[in-house]
């Protein structure tokens, strides 16, 4: 019988660092095993660093921006994807972010939170249950016809 659980991967793991594989909803990368929350925050941070280096700060201290981002996801309760969403927020509204603790500042504030709201309301899903067809009106189909081309040694003879 095959081992039903794996160590996830992810160091921050905020599941207990054990992935059931059977019951957990999981990633498989390579040769790691991630929760999906976990792979997905692992992703974000990697993705905000590379911004971070790439937009405000090509020199700076990875311990002090990985401090501050855990700090704002332990501490504070931010989810990663809204750092990520404040991040290209700030970088597209050209504001002015040079060290790494003024992420904080843009952390909460109302107009960031209001696009972030804005955004993740369009990511829902219409139900099945809230979808009410019109009438059809028959003479509005469009009606469609296939021709079936002739295969085989018969078609080239043009029989």
């Amino acid at each position: 019988m095959a081992k039903e659980t794996r160590k996830c991967a992810y160091r921050q793991c905020r599941h207990g660092g054990v992935v059931n594989i059977s019951n957990d909803e999981f990633v498989h990368d390579n040769k790691s095993y991630y929760h999906k929350k976990c792979y997905r925050e692992k992703n974000d941070l990697e993705l905000i660093r590379s911004l971070w280096r790439e937009n405000i700060n090509n020199t700076v201290v990875y311990s002090q921006l990985n401090k501050e981002l855990n700090r704002l996801i332990t501490e504070v309760g931010v989810s990663s994807d809204y750092l990520l969403f404040v991040l290209q927020y700030v970088i597209s509204h050209d504001y002015k972010l040079r060290y790494v603790g003024g992420l904080k500042f843009y952390v909460d504030r109302e107009e960031i939170k209001e696009e972030y709201e804005k955004k993740t309301k369009k990511k829902k899903y219409v139900r099945v249950q809230d979808f009410r067809s019109q009438p059809k009106d028959e003479t509005k189909i469009p009606r469609f016809a296939l021709k079936h081309k002739k295969t085989g040694f018969g078609s080239i003879l043009g029989g």
